[in-house]
């Protein structure tokens, strides 16, 4: 492993952290909505969809390229497996991003997805490819 192929810890970090935030929004975005603050809930569901979005543009890309044994697994019963958690994670980010690009957003939510897709492009897609 080169110097330029380290882990870095600002990227590590930023991917445990983006990760986390999008685990307990996700558990949390209903309890958030009744709160009865609505650009919050916007900013909230962007973040998710957002994180969704470049995960899945991200793995998209990789199958493009030929690389989709890394997310199936060897084993018959499991690669079945594998291949449908790609097909769902692939269907959510191409319909949210169809949501997003023909929808009418809101500014919080174009900035919680902007947050969202950074966290996955700055932090977790390095970090997982380094891993």
């Amino acid at each position: 492993m080169s110097n330029t192929d380290k882990l870095r810890i600002w990227e590590f970090g930023i991917a445990v952290v983006g990760f986390l935030a999008w685990m307990l929004l996700i558990s949390t975005s209903e309890q958030i909505r009744e709160l009865g603050v609505p650009n919050l809930y916007k900013f909230v569901s962007g973040y998710i969809l957002g994180f969704v979005i470049a995960f899945a543009g991200f793995m998209f890309w990789e199958v493009l390229r030929g690389r989709a044994h890394q997310f199936l697994d060897d084993s018959l019963y499991f690669r079945w497996i594998s291949y449908i958690t790609l097909l769902v994670i692939l269907l959510l980010g191409g319909a949210s991003l169809i949501a997003q690009i023909f929808g009418d957003t809101n500014w919080a939510y174009n900035v919680g997805s902007l947050l969202g897709g950074i966290a996955v492009g700055v932090g977790v897609v390095p970090t997982s490819q380094r891993f």
